[in-house]
């Protein structure tokens, strides 16, 4: 997910081998079974960012 102003959006890279939407992540979503209501509250988890270059 990216964070979009207060509120977070997901990313259009979604498959279980996609690294590519971790590595352009803001986070991570924790949605319960059976999904999240549009515009509903759900635990959002922070994803490091990029390594400094040494």
């Amino acid at each position: 997910m990216r964070r979009v102003g207060g509120e977070v959006a997901p990313l259009p890279f979604d498959g279980p081998a996609m690294l590519r939407g971790l590595a352009v992540a803001d986070g991570l979503a924790v949605v319960p079974p059976g999904g999240a209501a549009a515009g509903g509250v759900v635990e959002v988890l922070p994803v490091p960012g990029p390594c400094p270059a040494p």
